[in-house]
């Protein structure tokens, strides 16, 4: 007997209905090893959160978020309302634990002299060579982010140790800005600046040679972010296509790049090709990150505007560039470093921020960009005020979370339920990693 003779025809759609149940099941399978950790951790003793937590998840699975998933979206809404009750559930567990093991890190002692810089290490020319991004900040470590906001940032430029410098370099490359640091201190950082400099030279030179070529095949390219400013020694640049040119599109650039890679999530849609010297391309249909597409290509192509210095390439109309920034922070990156709040800060006209507006609500994100523009915009007053303000600025977890269901609901009324499913599975693992990430570093 087969299932179809069984069951309604909508239970026999095992690529529709097995994303939800089998998430839902991983969760709540987290969700006990989490209760043991826990246990063990505190000598058997389980807190309340965690105990309300396991209530919550198997709960979900046949209150709130399944009633909600089977209004808009029948059998398979149901599915993956009851998985995001415990993905969420399981999530907010995840973070509190989080927390509670990183305070303890944070009790161990911290150097008075920066992130990375022994106690009494000097430098006399600092470059590419010192210590890695300097992402966590406290108050032994905030000096040395005063001085790079106040030279990056509000433009004052005041003498400095090369110590000094050495520990503020660290945060400029954690927040992408290592060339305008620089660029301000030029007779200090003169290693810093050549290889900023160099680095510029071979991003232009790999562009243009990419782009190029995909022009000579007659394929649209719309160049969605780079940096052609010098501002980062190591980085890449991301060009769209039409999703009917992503074959021809790798077959054009046959030749000019050496290894080909691409992420599991993301092989059909994106791929970085890298040439054997320079920075890679990476080659994508849409504006995605892990496969969730959150802007429409054609409307991209269509707002597209040819770049100031007639290149190949198009650049995206302002709302447009506005709205790839606060979403490549808030679906992947759960933050935003002093180098896109210097690029949002050029794009806060009241026409363009309409603008943006009213697209995030028709692409179903509009509270969470809404909420990360606030922030910014917030934080960039308090950067103009002379305030200290952790770089890279952190977003709040309701607002990341807030996100990601917003979204995948819209992607559910659309119909697009397994795209829906991947918003939700993916939504905690960024938070989270996001988060030790930050309190790590």
């Amino acid at each position: 007997m087969t299932t179809v003779g069984v069951l309604p025809y909508g239970y026999a759609k095992p690529g529709t209905l097995g994303a939800g149940p089998a998430l839902a099941g991983f969760s709540l399978g987290a969700l006990g090893l989490l209760a043991t950790f826990a246990q063990v951790s505190r000598a058997f003793g389980v807190p309340p959160a965690l105990l309300a937590g396991l209530l919550a998840g198997p709960l979900s699975q046949v209150s709130g978020p399944t009633v909600v998933g089977w209004a808009p979206g029948g059998v398979p809404g149901a599915a993956i309302g009851g998985m995001c009750g415990t993905v969420v559930a399981l999530g907010v567990l995840l973070i509190r634990e989080a927390g509670r093991q990183g305070s303890a890190g944070r009790a161990a002692p911290q150097r008075a002299a920066g992130p990375g810089l022994p106690v009494g290490t000097r430098s006399r020319r600092t470059g590419p060579d010192a210590p890695g991004p300097g992402r966590g900040t406290d108050r032994n470590t905030e000096p040395s982010l005063r001085l790079l906001v106040d030279a990056v940032w509000r433009d004052d430029v005041r003498p400095a140790s090369d110590e000094e410098l050495l520990a503020a370099l660290a945060f400029a490359r954690g927040n992408r800005v290592e060339g305008r640091l620089a660029r301000a201190y030029p007779r200090q950082l003169a290693t810093t600046l050549d290889a900023v400099s160099d680095a510029a030279r071979r991003f232009r030179r790999n562009l243009v040679q990419s782009t190029d070529r995909l022009g000579a095949a007659d394929i649209p390219t719309v160049l969605i972010r780079a940096d052609l400013s010098g501002d980062v020694v190591h980085g890449d640049f991301d060009l769209v296509v039409p999703t009917e040119c992503w074959k021809a599109a790798q077959k054009a650039l046959s030749g000019w790049y050496v290894e080909r890679s691409a992420h599991w999530l993301e092989r059909s849609t994106s791929v970085a090709l890298e040439p054997a010297d320079g920075p890679s391309a990476q080659l994508h249909t849409s504006v995605a990150w892990r496969g969730v597409s959150v802007m429409a290509t054609g409307r991209l192509f269509a707002h597209a505007v040819p770049d100031h210095d007639g290149r190949a390439w198009l650049v995206p109309c302002p709302a447009d560039r506005l709205r790839i920034r606060l979403a490549r922070g808030l679906f992947l990156d759960q933050s935003l470093d002093l180098s896109e709040l210097l690029a949002l800060r050029e794009l806060l006209a009241p026409e363009v921020v309409a603008e943006a507006r009213a697209q995030t609500a028709r692409e179903g994100w509009s509270t969470g960009a809404d909420r990360a523009l606030d922030l910014a915009t917030r934080t960039m007053a308090a950067l103009d005020r002379g305030e200290f303000v952790p770089l890279p600025l952190p977003l709040p977890v309701a607002t990341s979370l807030r996100t990601g269901m917003e979204h995948a609901g819209h992607l559910l009324t659309r119909g697009r339920a397994s795209t829906a499913a991947r918003e939700v599975a993916l939504r905690v693992p960024l938070v989270v990693a996001g988060r030790l990430r930050r309190r790590t570093s």
